[in-house]
């Protein structure tokens, strides 16, 4: 699919999206990263796959992305299916400092 999307609720709807029902969740914050599988097309998260895991945000950059992969990881694991995709929400400042 090489259609440039500008606006996905026009564009087509999140299953067609993402080719597959799973995707992984991700909410970082400074100090927690929560990561879970949510069925997109009931919009429901898989709760034995809800995961947090503490980030030390004075660490190293390497740091922070070994408890992004470790928190991605456990989520992944305990859903026991694969996802089609990933949307993360983070605050702003957090991207520009790991940039």
């Amino acid at each position: 699919m090489n259609k440039k999307i500008t606006n996905l609720s026009n564009a087509m709807n999140m299953a067609e999206l993402t080719n597959g029902l799973y995707i992984l969740t991700a909410d970082i914050g400074g100090s927690l990263i929560t990561a879970a599988v949510c069925n997109v097309t009931t919009n429901i998260i898989i709760n034995k796959s809800l995961t947090h895991v503490e980030i030390n945000s004075k660490g190293p950059a390497e740091s922070i992305l070994k408890s992004w992969q470790n928190a991605f990881d456990t989520a992944l694991g305990q859903s026991g299916g694969q996802v089609s995709g990933l949307g993360m929400a983070m605050p702003d400042r957090l991207f520009t400092r790991m940039v």
